[in-house]
């Protein structure tokens, strides 16, 4: 809702907040749930972002995901394909999320960097 004028969530892509404008948890937890990102600008660079959950946040199935495995390039090239995921979504390279990705030996490393993504 805008004012008085409410738009349905089909019409909205993705949503930009610039400089300090509000917006109700209501109309977040909506975006979200509807796969619509929101962008919070600030002096024309990007301050933060709140992204739909694409992918799963509980560590403790991503651990046993990677632990089947016990391959830690495998568990690498997941993790890269998630970065890559979210590269795509947000056009926003995260080219230093793929070299520290790049220097893991261990599962916990790549969940650190996962985490981080």
């Amino acid at each position: 809702k805008l004012g008085d004028k409410k738009l349905p969530i089909s019409m909205i892509d993705n949503v930009f907040i610039f400089s300090n404008a509000n917006m109700t948890k209501g109309a977040r937890s909506l975006l979200l749930k509807n796969n619509r990102a929101v962008f919070f600008i600030k002096r024309y660079e990007l301050e933060s972002m709140l992204l739909p959950p694409y992918f799963d946040s509980d560590y403790r199935y991503r651990l046993k995901q990677y632990e089947n495995f016990q391959n830690v390039e495998i568990a690498k090239f997941i993790v890269l394909k998630k970065i890559e995921a979210i590269e795509k979504f947000a056009n926003r390279k995260m080219n230093k999320h793929k070299e520290m990705l790049k220097d893991c030996k261990t599962l916990n490393q790549i969940l650190g960097v996962e985490g981080l993504s």
